[in-house]
């Protein structure tokens, strides 16, 4: 049974490695997660009329801290999976 998980994870890294998922991807898709998910399930819970109270100023401030380095990851992990597919 363990290897049989060992094996499992080595053939998702192998197919995340072939879809271009680097570091740089990986971080942030993950700042995206941790940095807009919060806000984004307060404005869903609002809108299904789960959440009364909408004042989600510190929401919007960690959406705001993390929307360039999110994307500034995003980027670097892009062009750079993009030059290595060109070589």
């Amino acid at each position: 049974m363990h290897r049989r998980s060992v094996s499992h994870r080595r053939s998702s890294e192998r197919l995340l490695a072939r879809c271009g998922f680097n570091r740089w991807i990986k971080a942030g898709l993950l700042l995206l997660l941790f940095g807009w998910g919060p806000l984004l399930l307060v404005l869903l819970a609002s809108w299904l009329g789960l959440w009364q109270n909408l004042d989600p100023v510190g929401l919007g401030l960690l959406f705001v801290v993390t929307l360039i380095p999110a994307l500034a990851c995003l980027g670097i992990g892009l062009l750079q999976s993009w030059i290595n597919k060109s070589e």
